[in-house]
């Protein structure tokens, strides 16, 4: 779930690598753009999957959902924020990282497919959280699986080296497929029946507990009967 799009990204950098240096340098800057916006989010997901997945166990899918409420309430503010503040000071910005002209210039020309790209990689701390409390990883990691490699990747190469269009249409895989993920990680958190997922996973502690039990009532005769 985690090492597919950092795989997927990589895949698009060395795609950016056979374009021309120019390209290959805006997609660096891109690149550190787009992991600085997906920190906060990541700390955000990272508490809600905690949160969730305390109370989830504790059979409190009220309290469950609420925090999950929460988080995604804090990861749109802050995605619409970040988008909002990256379009008004683009070029200052990417003065951070580039001092070249021409490669000012392409991200410039493009950032609105980035913006599109790093909204929705944003928002999708608002999925990851629920997703992990809820133990949906595997279903997650098949739409990412999906969204950049089918979708993404496949789209990227074509624009890049068939329709000729460089550094848009290599950003257009990547948007694309983020927003299919976003969207779908949505579909599977209001599908989910919490009651249920809450109920196996108190079935599931009940039986380890059981299990441990016997395991300890075992190695209790075991003791036993060497002592005698």
């Amino acid at each position: 779930m985690v090492a597919l799009p950092w795989w997927a990204t990589d895949t698009f950098t060395l795609i950016a690598s056979y374009i021309n240096a120019e390209v290959l340098a805006a997609q660096t800057v891109i690149r550190n753009f787009t992991l600085l916006t997906f920190m906060v989010p990541v700390g955000i997901s990272i508490a809600t999957t905690i949160m969730i997945g305390n109370n989830i166990g504790a059979m409190r899918t009220d309290v469950a959902k609420f925090y999950a409420k929460i988080g995604g309430g804090i990861t749109f503010t802050w995605a619409i924020f970040i988008v909002i503040v990256l379009n008004i000071f683009t070029k200052p910005i990417i003065s951070l990282f580039n001092s070249h002209d021409s490669v000012t210039d392409i991200v410039v020309a493009n950032f609105y497919i980035v913006s599109i790209y790093i909204l929705f990689d944003v928002l999708q701390g608002i999925t990851m959280g629920p997703i992990r409390g809820l133990g949906m990883q595997f279903k997650a990691a098949m739409v990412t699986l999906v969204g950049y490699w089918c979708i993404g990747i496949p789209l990227s190469c074509y624009l890049v080296f068939y329709k000729n269009m460089g550094f848009t249409g290599l950003w257009i895989g990547p948007a694309a497929a983020i927003s299919f993920n976003f969207l779908v990680y949505c579909i599977i958190v209001k599908a989910t029946d919490w009651d249920a997922v809450a109920q196996k996973a108190k079935e599931r502690q009940l039986f380890e507990e059981a299990k441990q039990k016997e395991l300890d009532d075992d190695r209790f005769l075991v003791g036993k009967t060497e002592h005698e």
